[in-house]
């Protein structure tokens, strides 16, 4: 079976993503990737100004949203 994990079998990418990383994997700028994580919908925790995820949470979370649309 095909693994279909976005970032699992991708080791150049941190085990947590920041707010640059992940405007460079859903293809944001910066004030669009601001919007969206401040919008709650992506499991992030916010740390000061800075926004971090693992690459786990980042996979389940596409897993559980496939086949929504998000606009942003």
């Amino acid at each position: 079976m095909k693994n279909n994990s976005l970032t699992k079998d991708a080791p150049d990418i941190p085990q947590y993503l920041n707010q640059h990383d992940l405007q460079h994997i859903f293809g944001y700028g910066r004030d669009k990737m601001r919007r969206f994580l401040n919008s709650g919908l992506l499991p992030a925790v916010k740390i000061g100004n800075n926004y971090y995820i693992s690459k786990q949470q980042l996979d389940d979370w596409m897993t559980k949203n496939a086949g929504k649309e998000l606009n942003f």
